[in-house]
């Protein structure tokens, strides 16, 4: 029986993880099952992130977007374009998106858009922290740059102080970054400069930062909301579990995509429909400013009517530190995918594809995989899918399918798809891209069961690395001669140095300039790290060699633990070590010099020596225009030498 052709619509988001994008993909889904659309999502990623080094290989999907695949996108531009300028963000969702499209969170010219209107909530807040709670000396944990979201709440804030004669205190603004982690940092800082947190409410331009105020507010033992009173924005999960639990705003996200669901759908249709539509944002008010006594855990919030509205099951207080590091702990496994060191074939990618895809509470996948890799760098604007692609794998466990035959060759220009997949509204099939480093090797299409999306994401780079992996393993067999003659003669070079295990000086100088000539032929940078330990003599004329070996040996393992498994790591000889760090930024370098100089001191506290460690770094860049190995260690030298003077003159 032909089943009748359902509307498709795209969901243009970043990558299933953040709590906004789960409230946005619940509007979504109410609207789709409701309409009887069936919902494909395209996590493209952020554009321009500064964090990931090949996050740019997401957006690579939106190649897939396109009539044959979908009827119109709705996109969540509130999350994808902080890295961007809003002219450049617009510029690429227009020339990238040629289908009827609706922008969410941000108002882009000739794009449908729906918007969040900030200042019904936050106003609310704000004039209740004032009014009702009598804080008159207010700081504002904010964040630095042109963030659009940051920029409004800020003039919201400056707006109402001017209303009701509060001073706005440059002083007493610190900047989060919109992370705990960063406003905790700011608030410590503020805190260690003036002794005393001298006022008394804190505004937080988002919840993360709110929780991080909190946190630090028990850590100094300073009561919330009794001594100080903290307001965030964004009502995220744990603002109503954490303890105090959290008074912020609600932006009405789901309302937000459902809407932006219904508006597309009339613009598909040919219906007449407003430019711009605003959702109302709403108060909640809840304990961390008083509003709701701490040792009431019944009330949920009270909403903007002033009315209670309580929790249906009791609920389950959440430690915010504990809660916030499992999360950033399952976010960082993603990035060190690389663990995975099985070699297969495509034929046993397939079959593990077939067997174990469904441990994942999947009940719905397709596994499509390109002719041939494709090398796709930072600056590729448009990626032309290739004509020819295989469908390796597929099953629909709704619908009592599996693929019989697999590697079925078809052309992905015409439809993402060799088969009728797409079919139940209620499922949020989602596409990702397979790809590792500058290598894009296909995609896969799911659906998402009850594990938290994480997993998910995770889930795909692993595959991503066994197709990788594979890759590899047909070019090696392809030059597996001329590798085993190579073999045997670096066999015969010692390039071990027998105190650390390190690579010595000739084994670095020898592996670190081939790496280097690999790496720049793709236009990749990376960063040489010179390193000479300090005040190895002294030890060794004080306590005897033997300490001095201990001291080699413990910074070397040190060096070895802080820096990535695909790094070369080497002591060159005496107290002097080398690293190499492909596609390594200096902004990462510094990251790692802070945790090489807290690990060395927690080695000194516990190692029950009569001496302590301790080295200085310096560091110079590689690049195609610069990659004799020899010249950059002298240029890190340099760097190393000022590193050397600096610390002296502290001392």
């Amino acid at each position: 029986m032909e089943l009748k052709e359902q509307m498709k619509i795209g969901i243009v988001i970043n990558n299933l993880i953040s709590d906004y994008e789960k409230e946005f993909l619940n509007g979504v889904s109410k609207f789709c099952e409701e309409n009887n659309c069936v919902p494909l999502l395209f996590p493209i990623g952020e554009l321009n992130s500064p964090y990931f080094p090949f996050e740019y290989q997401q957006k690579i999907i939106s190649s897939l977007i396109t009539k044959n695949n979908v009827d119109g996108i709705i996109i969540a531009s509130a999350i994808l374009g902080n890295h961007v300028t809003k002219a450049e963000f617009s510029s690429y969702i227009n020339k990238t998106f040629t289908v009827p499209k609706i922008s969410i969170g941000i108002e882009l010219p000739n794009i449908p858009s729906i918007i969040v209107n900030q200042k019904m909530g936050f106003e609310s807040i704000i004039k209740d922290l004032i009014i009702n709670h009598k804080c008159n000396d207010i700081a504002i944990m904010s964040v630095k740059g042109n963030n659009e979201d940051a920029i409004t709440r800020m003039n919201i804030i400056k707006s109402i102080f001017k209303k009701y004669n509060i001073k706005l205190d440059k002083n007493k603004i610190m900047y989060g970054r919109f992370t705990y982690d960063g406003a905790f940092t700011a608030i410590q800082d503020y805190y260690e400069k003036n002794r005393k947190l001298n006022f008394d409410g804190i505004i937080c331009l988002n919840d993360d930062m709110a929780f991080a105020c909190i946190d630090f507010c028990k850590k100094q033992s300073i009561n919330v909301p009794n001594k100080l009173k903290i307001i965030g924005f964004d009502d995220v999960a744990l603002a109503s579990k954490d303890t105090p639990r959290l008074t912020t705003v609600n932006q009405m996200i789901a309302n937000q995509s459902y809407e932006g669901c219904n508006i597309l759908l009339k613009l598909i249709n040919g219906k007449k429909i407003k430019t711009i539509t605003k959702i109302n944002s709403e108060p909640r008010y809840r304990q961390s400013c008083g509003c709701i006594s701490t040792k009431n855990n019944s009330i949920n919030f009270i909403n903007e009517k002033r009315e209670d509205v309580k929790f249906s099951n009791d609920i389950q207080v959440i430690n915010t530190p504990e809660w916030l590091t499992a999360s950033s702990q399952f976010y960082k496994l993603h990035f060190f995918q690389s663990a995975i060191q099985v070699k297969l074939g495509l034929n046993q990618i397939a079959k593990i594809f077939r067997e174990r895809i469904k441990d994942f509470d999947i009940s719905s996948a397709a596994l499509v995989i390109y002719n041939k890799p494709i090398s796709v760098n930072k600056n590729t604007t448009t990626f032309n899918i290739p004509n020819k692609a295989f469908l390796v794998s597929s099953f629909d466990d709704k619908r009592n399918y599996h693929q019989e035959k697999e590697f079925k060759e078809f052309n992905p220009n015409e439809k993402i798809l060799p088969i009728d997949f797409f079919t139940d509204s209620s499922q949020l099939n989602t596409v990702y891209p397979l790809y590792e480093f500058n290598l894009q090797f296909g995609y896969i299409v799911f659906t998402p069961g009850m594990m938290e999306k994480i997993i998910y994401k995770m889930m795909v780079s692993g595959l991503s690395h066994l197709i990788a992996i594979s890759h590899e393993k047909e070019k090696t067999a392809q030059k597996n001669k001329k590798l085993t003659r190579k073999n045997k003669s670096l066999d015969k070079i010692s390039t071990t140095d027998e105190l650390t295990g390190l690579l010595n000086r000739r084994g670095f100088i020898k592996l670190s300039q081939e790496k280097i000539n690999s790496i720049v032929k793709d236009n990749d940078k990376g960063i040489i790290i010179f390193g000479d330990m300090d005040g190895l003599k002294k030890i060794n004329d004080t306590y005897g060699h033997a300490s001095g070996d201990i001291a080699i040996k413990a910074e070397g393992e040190i060096l070895k633990s802080c820096f990535r498994k695909t790094d070369y790591v080497s002591r060159l000889g005496g107290d002097e070590f080398a690293i190499l760090a492909p596609n390594l930024s200096v902004t990462q370098f510094y990251k790692i010099k802070k945790e090489i100089e807290k690990k060395c001191t927690e080695w000194n506290k516990i190692s029950n020596e009569k001496f302590s460690i301790s080295i200085s770094l310096g560091f110079a860049e590689f690049s195609k225009d610069k990659k004799n190995i020899k010249d950059i260690l002298n240029e890190a030298d340099v760097i190393l030498y000022k590193e050397k003077q600096r610390k002296k003159s502290i001392k």
